[in-house]
Order: structure tokens, then C-alpha cells, then sequence
């Protein structure tokens, strides 16, 4: 009788599978330094809204754009907005909301059908744009991009308008030092 259960138990065992593990979002999973484009210092009145870099890339299907925020909370009620602006004059404003659907906007020309979507990503304090690449009819070689954060219907804080081919700042030099870090005491 008690093989009969193990047989029973190792049957039942062998059926037994592990949970995948969940994929990483896209959006933190493979961005590199060449494609970060401008460092923005500390300098807005909260946390929440201080944006401190932008990134931008060309992944298979979309034009990313990513905005990393000192600490990002989808409840500080912070608005996002990015302007594209193209050779010619052409320009392009994606508005991201903190409670509503991204839009995009295109003063004076046609937009061509875009919908804009955004990824919140708390982990990482990010915001990421994403627009499809293939419904893009202007060339993104010299587009010139900025982002800005808002709060009740006021702009907080900017980040400086950068080319999309610029290439990324200059790596900064970094020291730490640690001192007075564990409690020691002599028994004198």
C-alpha cells in the first residue's frame, strides 16, 4: 500500500511545473548609456516632479523615449509632457497625464494617427514614451526633444532640449567612501 502512494505521489509530482518567472518591462530591461542623452540636475520643488535624465532609442517597432524622475509616485498628480520638434518646423507634443490616456498633438500640421503610450514604471522611477516608429513619416535624425513635468497646470521642472543623435554626457567620476560605518569601541 505504501508504494502504491509514492508511485501515486511521484506521478503527481512529475506534474508539477515551476512558475515562470515575470518578464522584466521592456522599458528597464535594455536600456544602455549610449542611450541616455542629457543629465538634469536636482532642482525642482519636490521629489516627485524633479526630473534627472532622458534617454532615447529606436527599438524594432517604436520610438522610445525614456524620463527618469529623482522619485516617482503615480500619486503625486505630476503631468508629463515631450515636444518632437522636426527639421521644417514640424512639431509634435505628447501629453501624459498622472489619471488620463496620453495624447499627442501636432500644432498647425496633420497628426498622422499616432496613439502614444506610456509606461509608468515605479521600480525604476521612470516614465517612458512610446510612439510607432512606422507612422512616423519625418526623418528622427535631427529631431530636437524636450520634456517638461507639470503640476496643477504649471511646468516644475525641464530638461533641456537635446538632439536625438547627440551623443550621451560625459561620464562623471565617482568616489565612495565609507567611514565611521561600524559601531567599534577598545575595552579600554
Amino acid at each position: 500500500k505504501l508504494t502504491a502512494i509514492t508511485i501515486a505521489f511521484l506521478f503527481l509530482l512529475t506534474a508539477c511545473n515551476p512558475l515562470p518567472m515575470p518578464a522584466a518591462p521592456s522599458s528597464a530591461a535594455v536600456w544602455h548609456y549610449v542611450d541616455l542623452r542629457v543629465l538634469d540636475p536636482v532642482d525642482a520643488p519636490n521629489a516627485a516632479s524633479d526630473l534627472i535624465a532622458a534617454y532615447v532609442r529606436l527599438s524594432k517597432q517604436d520610438l522610445e523615449i525614456r524620463l527618469d524622475l529623482l522619485d516617482y509616485t503615480q500619486l503625486s498628480g505630476v503631468d508629463y509632457s515631450v515636444t518632437i520638434q522636426f527639421p521644417g518646423g514640424r512639431t509634435w507634443i505628447v501629453s501624459a497625464p498622472h489619471d488620463g490616456q496620453p495624447t499627442l498633438t501636432s500644432p498647425g500640421f496633420t497628426a498622422p494617427g499616432i496613439q502614444p503610450r506610456v509606461i509608468h514604471d515605479l521600480e525604476m522611477d521612470a516614465v517612458t514614451v512610446r510612439l510607432n516608429r512606422a507612422l512616423i513619416p519625418y526623418t528622427l535624425k535631427n529631431a530636437q526633444i524636450s520634456a517638461s513635468a507639470g503640476l496643477n497646470g504649471s511646468v516644475v521642472d525641464e530638461v533641456t532640449a537635446f538632439s536625438f543623435s547627440s551623443s550621451p554626457p560625459a561620464r562623471a567620476p565617482l568616489l565612495l567612501v565609507f567611514w565611521n560605518v561600524l559601531p567599534a569601541a577598545t575595552p579600554v
